[in-house]
Parts: C-alpha cells; sequence; structure tokens
C-alpha cells in the first residue's frame, strides 16, 4: 500500500469514497472477520449510504453518538460480539457497570447511554466499551485500574496482560488493514470486502 496510490486515491475521488476509505482504515479487522466491533465517526451527511453500503453483509450497526453533523457509528459482527461478551471475564467487568442479565442490544443502547452522558459532561468516560470493542477482559481491568499508565504495549488498545498474544492479534490486524486498503484501491467495495 505505497502511500503515493493512497493520496492520489485521496485527492482525486468524492467525500462518500473517502468515507469508504476511512471505514475502511478503521474497521478493516472487522470487515475481515477477525474482530467483533469498531468506532467510526463519520459526517452525518454521508450516514445513509454508509449503512446501505454496510447492508446484507453481516455487519449491524448504530449510532451510538451524534453531534455537530457527525455520527459516530458503532459497528459490530453480532455472533461474534456476543460469543466475546458471554466470556466469565467479560460479564465479570459489565456487572461493575450495570449490565448484569440484558440482552445485548440492551447492553448497547445502555453504552450509548452513558457515551451520551460523558459527552454532555455528566458522567465519567465509560472504560467498559473496550468489552464492547473486543478487548481481552484483563486488559480492560488493568486500564480501568491503573488509569490507563503503566501498559506493557500500546496498540490497537493498551495491553497489560499477555504481550505475545496481544503481538499476535495486532499483527493480524495490520494485516487486514493492508489487504483492505489494496482491495479498495484495487476497486472493490466496502460491501465486496466485507462478504469475501
Amino acid at each position: 500500500m505505497p502511500t503515493e496510490h493512497v493520496m492520489t486515491y485521496l485527492s482525486n475521488t468524492t467525500e462518500l469514497n473517502r468515507v469508504q476509505f476511512q471505514i475502511a482504515l478503521q474497521s478493516a479487522p472487522l470487515l475481515k472477520g477477525i474482530r467483533e466491533a469498531c468506532i467510526c465517526t463519520i459526517p452525518d451527511k454521508c450516514s445513509e449510504e454508509v449503512i446501505n453500503l454496510l447492508e446484507d453483509t453481516g455487519i449491524s450497526y448504530r449510532c451510538i453518538y451524534h453531534k455537530r453533523e457527525k455520527c459516530t457509528l458503532y459497528l459490530y459482527r453480532e455472533e461474534l460480539l456476543e460469543r466475546h461478551l458471554e466470556r466469565a471475564d467479560i460479564q465479570e467487568i459489565l456487572i461493575v457497570y450495570g449490565y448484569k442479565g440484558l440482552l445485548m442490544e440492551d447492553m448497547i443502547e445502555q453504552l450509548s447511554g452513558r457515551l451520551h452522558r460523558y459527552y454532555m459532561k455528566e458522567n465519567d468516560f465509560p472504560h467498559e466499551i473496550g468489552a464492547f470493542l473486543g478487548y481481552p477482559g484483563e486488559d480492560i481491568k488493568g486500564f480501568i485500574e491503573n488509569g490507563g499508565k503503566n501498559c506493557i504495549l500500546t496498540g490497537y488498545w493498551k495491553v497489560y496482560q499477555n504481550l505475545k498474544r496481544a503481538k499476535e492479534i495486532f499483527e493480524a490486524f495490520d494485516r487486514a488493514k493492508e489487504e483492505v486498503v489494496d482491495e479498495l484501491l484495487n476497486g472493490k467495495s466496502i460491501r465486496e470486502i466485507a462478504c469475501a
């Protein structure tokens, strides 16, 4: 993925294609089916087209925050996310933040409300968001307990335990990003990439 190809593509394309490229960069592991979820903030005026692109891809979406003509989309693969949220270490975290006994959709709704209250300066940032992004439970706990400091690696998230596993995951995510960008530059759409 040579930088000059990317720059040429971005400078000679439509706003929607630039947004597709942004989504490709931010959600490549999700598009490739190796990550449960991600968050992308896009221009409000492009949200309908982006949602249409995701139709029939196996990727669900939810606008979890809206502000100043921007929409924060939470994108997720339902089955992968549900499996992750059911893990004992993740359940332990979610219970602390009041998600006990909720269905996945209700948990996403509650997270959205907590994010909204944070942005309205009504409560602290909902650090349990890591559970909804597929982060390992030990790293979510480590981040909360250490106030985001003292991690052993920073990448797609801050790592506090199991460095080897985190490096392998980060490398797989990087490969997915390269593949998705190459596919996009070669004319594939987000839908085609996500359905492959």
